[in-house]
């Protein structure tokens, strides 16, 4: 009797999905938030004239010192970056802050704005990452880097401001990256805390008097990041391959990069194998445990035994009896997409579950 192979490739993401992972190649990000920028003592050369900082806090005409308190504003940032597949990024960030000072004696306001242009390097902690109910996961991050800050100082109203003056700016970075089965693998949500500092900055008048200061920023950011090069999982879509004497069905668990660990996606395709199994009432499952090509072949072929017995004691917590079970670790020879030695591909990170 003439039976039709079906496969069902049915896909689990990595760790919650696939922009939670590692980065392995180009990004890019756009982020908006709030900024607080922190109050600095400004020295002027000349009077202020009638450009608003509160009343003087000390000192007499040249120099004038006053405290400037400034309220809170909002910041935004575009990034493109790219991750080495290992939890390191590295990443050129453009980004505009705008604060207003508040008003002193005067009912005139200033308006404090940078321009930014830095270069971080980040690292995802991977081995903090989280998977939370509903598909949901979180990774933290952290990071620096340094740059160049241009400020300047307008005043509303049509009043002399003071022209834009770059200096050297380092910055910190803290975040936490969020993914869910809800979003393409590609995308996924950040949110961060960056502390902002900068060399003391002297800013000038066309008419000659200057104000110098130093300063600092602390902003809270919410973004977006798209990694290019990842590609959806593909649907489950029955595939007649030729006649053979049973019915097989095939279903794939995926891991991130070095990793045993299984997502709840992973543990809820393992339990539909598991299902399907006991309803077909099968004597024979076969597992085919395969990882990519970075790290070395004795590495990878251990790494491969290692995610095919995790698969294996899950199925067995799905009441599958052991000596049905037969589990082979073919290590990184036997890809899904061809590649070279020490690539970082998602798709040959996998475990074959096959009921025959």
């Amino acid at each position: 009797m003439r039976r039709l192979l079906i496969t069902l490739a049915m896909s689990s993401l990595l760790a919650g999905s696939a922009a939670a992972q590692s980065i392995s190649g180009l990004y890019i990000g756009l982020g908006v938030g709030f900024n607080q920028r922190a109050d600095f003592d400004a020295s002027f050369s000349a009077n202020a004239g009638s450009w608003t900082l509160p009343p003087m806090r000390r000192g007499g005409s040249p120099p004038v010192v006053r405290s400037s308190a400034l309220n809170g504003g909002y910041a935004s940032n575009i990034a493109i970056g790219w991750g080495f597949g290992n939890g390191l990024r590295a990443e050129v960030e453009g980004s505009y802050r705008f604060n207003q000072g508040v008003t002193g004696t005067s009912t005139q306001g200033a308006y404090f704005r940078q321009y930014g242009l830095m270069a971080n390097a980040l690292y995802d902690i991977r081995q903090a990452r989280l998977t939370l109910p509903g598909g949901l996961s979180v990774q933290p991050s952290i990071g620096i880097g340094a740059g160049y800050v241009w400020s300047g100082v307008d005043v509303p109203g049509g009043g002399a401001g003071w022209n834009l003056r770059g200096r050297f700016a380092y910055q910190g970075i803290v975040g936490l990256t969020w993914s869910s089965d809800a979003l393409p693998r590609a995308v996924s949500i950040a949110t961060e805390y960056r502390y902002t500092g900068m060399l003391a900055t002297r800013l000038e008048r066309p008419s000659g008097s200057s104000v110098r200061f130093a300063g600092e920023n602390h902003s809270v950011m919410l973004g977006v990041r798209y990694a290019f090069g990842v590609s959806e999982p593909a649907p489950a879509t029955p595939a007649t391959v030729g006649f053979i004497t049973d019915i097989v069905r095939t279903y794939m668990v995926f891991f991130d990069l070095n990793s045993i660990a299984l997502t709840d996606r992973a543990r809820r395709i393992v339990a539909e194998a598991a299902t399907a199994a006991r309803s077909a009432r099968s004597t024979r499952i076969e597992l085919f445990a395969h990882t990519d090509t970075t790290g070395s072949a004795q590495y990878n072929q251990a790494l491969s035994r290692r995610r095919g017995e995790a698969v294996l004691g899950e199925l067995m917590r799905n009441n599958v009896r052991r000596e049905h079970i037969v589990m082979t670790a073919f290590g990184e020879t036997r890809g899904l997409v061809p590649t070279t030695d020490n690539v970082n591909q998602q798709d040959n990170r996998r475990v074959e579950i096959v009921i025959r």
